[in-house]
């Protein structure tokens, strides 16, 4: 996976997956974004309504995804979530686990939310020797 500010990323590149922050000020990009990402304590509801609101808002996100030391939370358009448990010891780069996530999503290689606990852990190879382990738990 590689990361690119969308602001550099020309319109349309074939595979390539919008991760926004909840606080985006560029409409342009909040309104295109594939993913919308909050960090679960800044949310100014519960995350099941608070997620459906991003999608009533915003016509291109296919998924929240709500971020908490300990966990994350991905909710598509329409379905139901799936939890992941995180180990707060592990350093984290929440953006990159929405973006992985998301483009596993997105372009098929999991069938849908559920799918991606069929493959749990998730490993996401970070840096020579680190490796961050996510553990996919479905909503029942």
């Amino acid at each position: 996976m590689h990361r690119t500010p969308a602001t550099v990323v020309p319109q349309g590149v074939p595979g390539a997956v919008l991760v926004a922050d909840h606080r985006e000020r560029d409409h342009r990009i909040a309104a295109q974004a594939d993913a919308v990402t909050a960090p679960r304590d800044t949310l100014p509801a519960d995350e099941e309504l608070w997620s459906r609101s991003v999608f009533e808002h915003r016509p291109g996100a296919q998924y929240t995804l709500v971020h908490a030391p300990d966990r994350f939370t991905v909710r598509p358009r329409g379905g139901a979530a799936v939890h992941t448990a995180l180990d707060p010891a592990q350093p984290l780069d929440h953006g990159l686990i929405a973006g992985v996530l998301a483009e596993r999503l997105l372009d098929g290689a999991a069938g849908g939310v559920r799918d991606l606990c069929d493959g749990t852990p998730l490993r996401i190879r970070t840096g020579p020797g680190h490796t961050v382990t996510v553990d996919l738990i479905p909503e029942p």
